[in-house]
């Protein structure tokens, strides 16, 4: 007569196999927050550059751009008539979903725009006071 014996998952086992999910992903989601606010940084300082380089090609065509009380809805007007952007609303935000600030400098003559997002700089300021006072800061805020 064989011994005929089944097969089955103890509790135990159960509890162990649950237990490794739960720290395989609390690690995983505890890294992706750096990727997150590393994809943040990106999208921010990227889409300053980019409306900084669309606003100066269109400075030509708008006057109103180069009033130092340039409003955002004339910005957002002279981007969507520039034809080169598909998504207004979601580039005139920075990466934490606020919008950016726009300073306009100079003369008519010798005009210049810069774009700055309030959200970047304080995570910049953030970073650079989280670290040891031997390291030197990674990155600026300026375009």
């Amino acid at each position: 007569m064989t011994n005929k014996r089944k097969s089955t998952i103890t509790l135990l086992e159960v509890m162990i196999v649950v237990l490794l999910i739960g720290i395989i992903g609390s690690v995983l989601g505890f890294n992706m927050k750096g990727s997150l606010d590393e994809g943040k940084v990106f999208k921010s300082r990227e889409g300053s550059k980019q409306l900084r380089d669309i606003l100066l090609m269109q400075e030509t065509e708008y006057d109103k751009l180069k009033a130092a009380t340039a409003s955002p809805e004339t910005i957002k007007k002279a981007l969507i008539d520039s034809k080169m952007v598909s998504n207004v609303e979601q580039l005139m935000k920075d990466g934490w979903g606020n919008p950016y600030d726009y300073e306009i400098t100079g003369t008519t003559e010798d005009f210049d725009l810069k774009v700055t997002s309030k959200s970047l700089t304080a995570f910049v300021d953030k970073k650079k006071s989280d670290k040891p006072a031997g390291s030197a800061a990674q990155g600026t805020v300026q375009n």
